[in-house]
């Protein structure tokens, strides 16, 4: 489970030359997300083709409910993460390739060198703040954002 910024586009992103400023103002709203990671490799030993190959190992996410117009700087967003209730990590925006919407601009460059783009509406998890952490039966974690306000899961 790793707390992550999520971006919702407005307009499309194809690179090259794709900014943090450009991906700002083609985001219509960022929130607190949750991504839930699964992976077929015991104890999280892979490479970084590995988890590439495997799709990032991701599985399933959940977003907050506040959609709030994305700030101009997201490195300082703060973010505290808890697992029943306990604190294990702490994490700002800039934990995120220095700047959440830098992260989009990679992909969204990335993308466009092999002829793609990011289409208006999707919704777009810029990376996680914090180590991965382990999501067991019967845990709730959270996220709080600062500006973005929470989310949580609890796991069955």
């Amino acid at each position: 489970m790793e707390p992550e910024i999520v971006f919702v586009l407005k307009e499309e992103l194809a690179g090259p030359g794709i900014t943090a400023g450009d991906v700002l103002d083609a985001t219509s709203s960022v929130c607190a997300g949750l991504e839930i990671i699964d992976s077929r490799y015991q104890a999280f030993k892979f490479t970084l083709q590995d988890a590439v190959a495997d799709n990032a190992s991701s599985a399933l996410f959940v977003l907050g409910n506040e959609f709030v117009d994305p700030p101009k700087d997201l490195s300082l967003l703060g973010c505290v993460l808890e697992v029943n209730g306990k604190q294990v990590a702490t994490a700002a925006g800039a934990a995120v390739c220095g700047d959440p919407a830098q992260a989009v601009a990679w992909m969204a460059n990335a993308a466009g060198r092999r002829g793609g783009s990011l289409k208006p509406g999707w919704l777009v998890l810029s990376g996680g703040l914090t180590a991965a952490v382990p999501l067991r039966s019967g845990d709730c974690i959270s996220a709080d954002f600062a500006r973005l306000g929470s989310v949580s899961v609890r796991a069955r």
